[in-house]
């Protein structure tokens, strides 16, 4: 079970990542096959098929972005746990007999 540290890690690479891919997209978008094989149906085609895979390589790079702030979300959620944890365990024994220990708010916090 990843910890919040490794959640904020996974988050900077799904952001790296996802920069990557929407850079790549705008590549895709940007090329063209008019000096190569000239105005037509072929030209056309190719243009048309560019354009689906820069769609996808740009939605592909929104969910990236996406996954990383549901990481992101995850580590603040595992530190509100930890600190909670930590008020609990820095009580005294007669202290703690009254409250009870701070339980994960998920089973993927750790």
């Amino acid at each position: 079970m990843p910890t919040a540290a490794e959640y904020r890690e996974a988050a900077s690479r799904l952001r790296t990542m996802g920069e990557n891919v929407l850079r790549r997209s705008a590549t895709v978008s940007g090329w063209t096959l008019d000096a190569h094989i000239g105005p037509g149906p072929v030209n056309d085609r190719a243009r048309q098929g560019l354009t689906v895979v820069a769609g996808h390589l740009t939605e592909a790079a929104d969910a990236l972005a996406r996954l990383a702030v549901t990481c992101d979300g995850r580590a603040a959620t595992c530190d509100r746990y930890h600190a909670r944890l930590a008020d609990y365990l820095s009580l005294d024994t007669a202290q703690r007999a009254l409250v009870q220990r701070p339980q994960p708010p998920y089973s993927w916090v750790q």
